[in-house]
């Protein structure tokens, strides 16, 4: 069960600009998690129950750009995407707490950082494009417009790094016949991974033909 609530705002500036606010809350209910059965008959089980849950909150703020041939920008469409979020939960999926249950423990009732929360998150996507017909702007070469309908996109993404488990000692992949258990260094998913980079480029021109004769 999933309860969400969320309140935005938007507003124009000038005639081609507009940003957009977002916050938004979100109550992750009755989800499923490994739980065991003590004292059953004729032995002791593990099963699955609605135990977990857990809460999502969060900001976006949006920026956008939009060309516009009545001012100074008639090429440029640019966006600009930047999400803070907090997610935590009793579990990140329904066998969180299998190793937990295996060595005898009760659940663990109290919220930690899920295995898929992202805490910042940037996202920017530029378009540098030129027009066609009288609304080409670019350059001329011997009378032909030669970069009329091209453009190039890019886009580029910064995430933080998700949350892990860190581990004190060390514990062999693959061991026969040897008791090894390992040991959790801080919280669970008290550590981060490093953030991750990503850039894109895409580079394209439309052709137009026209197929049989003009009358």
């Amino acid at each position: 069960k999933t309860i969400s609530y969320e309140l935005g705002f938007q507003q124009t500036i000038g005639e081609n600009m507009a940003i957009k606010v977002n916050a938004y809350y979100k109550e992750l209910r009755d989800m499923i998690q490994i739980v065991p059965r003590r004292y059953a008959y004729p032995i002791d089980y593990t099963t699955f129950g609605n135990i977990d849950f857990g809460t999502v909150k969060g900001l976006i703020f949006n920026y956008k750009l939009r060309p516009s041939y009545y001012s100074n920008n008639k090429n440029v469409t640019l966006e600009a995407n930047y999400t803070l979020q907090f997610a935590n939960a009793t579990g990140s999926s329904a066998g969180t707490q299998a190793a937990l249950i295996n060595a005898g423990q009760p659940n663990l009732r109290t919220l930690q950082p899920t295995s898929q929360d992202r805490r910042h998150n940037f996202v920017l996507s530029l378009d540098y494009r030129y027009g066609a017909g009288d609304q080409y702007n670019g350059p001329i070469v011997g009378g032909r417009k030669i970069f009329q309908n091209t453009g190039v996109n890019l886009i580029g993404s910064a995430l933080s790094g998700r949350p892990y488990s860190g581990q004190k000692n060390v514990t062999q992949a693959v061991s026969l016949g040897v008791a090894q258990r390992s040991t959790i260094d801080g919280t669970i998913n008290g550590n981060r991974y490093p953030w991750l980079f990503n850039m894109d480029m895409r580079v394209d021109k439309s052709f137009g033909f026209v197929v049989g004769a003009k009358e």
